[in-house]
């Protein structure tokens, strides 16, 4: 699954293109950036974890875990 993020914040906005795998096996959905497309991100990788919860019938424990790096902000120029 291959999708656009973009994420806004006041006037800054984050443009990154993901691309998404379901392991149904395991209950994990995981992503990392689509090299194919531009990204303002260096990195942009993680999962989401679906697990029972023995000790709580009828509960899901959810894992979520991400890894971002973002190009330096300011210009090349100045030290």
């Amino acid at each position: 699954i291959k999708v656009r993020v973009v994420i806004g914040v006041g006037l800054l906005k984050i443009t990154s293109h993901v691309h998404h795998v379901l392991d149904r096996l395991h209950n994990q959905l995981t992503w990392t950036l689509d090299p194919s497309k531009p990204s303002d991100l260096v990195q942009n990788t993680g999962h989401w974890l679906l697990r029972e919860e023995p000790a709580r019938p009828n509960s899901t424990a959810v894992y979520y875990s991400a890894t971002h790096a973002h190009r330096p902000t300011r210009p090349p120029h100045i030290p």
